[in-house]
């Protein structure tokens, strides 16, 4: 039993962060989903304006894309929760806080309130 206690502060961090990459992984998933929707129903277009609003909308979802894969920048806007940088710098706050399972679930918690 004590030997599972010693493993499951690290287990809670690798879950935390697994959950973060979890949650962009559906963003990019559910955009990319819309996107293919749209660009059918603009080949499904039987007119003009039809066509014209589909495009809008994949418009839509390709700068919603590439902001998300960071391929489109707005100034003075950063996307820290899908960046590699942050997923990283996550996982090595929460790998330095194992030790102090409260304090690891606590700073978890604060971080996915913001």
């Amino acid at each position: 039993m004590q030997r599972h206690r010693r493993h499951l502060p690290a287990t809670l961090v690798k879950a935390a962060a697994n959950r973060e990459i979890l949650r962009a992984d559906d963003l990019l998933r559910e955009a990319t989903d819309i996107y293919h929707y749209a660009r059918g129903l603009f080949e499904a277009a039987e007119t003009v304006r039809d066509g014209a609003i589909a495009v809008r909308e994949m418009r839509g979802c390709l700068d919603l894309l590439g902001r998300l894969l960071g391929e489109l920048r707005e100034p003075g806007v950063v996307n820290l929760v899908l960046s590699v940088e942050w997923v990283e710098t996550r996982a090595v706050i929460m790998q330095a806080l194992a030790p102090y399972p409260d304090a690891a679930v606590a700073v978890a918690d604060a971080l996915d309130t913001r």
